[in-house]
């Protein structure tokens, strides 16, 4: 799979019109599977077996606070999150795939950890014309449809806070359909 990066710029009030990255992502084939992740805190070891585990997913990307530099995360698509250095990654991506476009978030910036808004990423995703939101932040899992846009969070997979496991999300995606698994982050068991 290749891709072309280009700028575009989000017009949602409360990102203040920051510079969101735009990916087309281009490939002969007809579903992709992405592997979905957020809020891994400095832990190497999840993002390592995502990569290990999962080597034919045409996309890995992170929903922000990896808290790592970018050379530990080579590959994925990241955003940067509350507790990453902002330096290193954008606030938001658009990806474009399979007749999709797809914001990527971490949330911060449109609600608080502790109650998640998701009408506001809906409506984010709505001024972009993205047909579906990933983010992260919450660290609770989350995949549904909210004013026509799937609205999905792969929850933590360092540290859950809705007293589940961590966890991550494989999607399945082609031009007509949207398929999201939550895959819980259990290693060692």
């Amino acid at each position: 799979m290749t891709f072309i990066h280009l700028q575009e710029i989000c017009f949602h009030k409360k990102l203040r019109k920051e510079n969101l990255s735009f990916f087309l992502f281009f490939s002969s084939s007809l579903c992709h599977n992405l592997n979905i992740l957020s809020d891994s805190h400095g832990l190497k070891e999840p993002l390592n077996y995502i990569r290990n585990t999962y080597p034919n997913a045409d996309c890995i990307i992170h929903c922000g606070d990896i808290c790592l530099p970018k050379e530990y995360a080579k590959g994925f698509i990241i955003v940067a999150g509350n507790c990453d250095n902002p330096a290193w990654y954008p606030n938001g991506e658009i990806i474009q795939l399979e007749g999709h476009r797809i914001l990527i978030l971490h949330g911060h910036i449109l609600f608080s950890s502790s109650s998640p808004n998701l009408d506001a990423v809906a409506r984010c995703a709505k001024r972009n014309d993205c047909d579906i939101a990933f983010f992260g932040h919450s660290h609770i899992y989350c995949d549904t449809m909210i004013q026509g846009i799937h609205v999905c969070n792969p929850g933590s997979i360092s540290m859950s806070r809705d007293g589940s496991n961590p966890s991550f999300m494989k999607v399945h995606l082609t031009q007509d359909s949207f398929q999201a698994e939550r895959i819980d982050y259990t290693p060692y068991r």
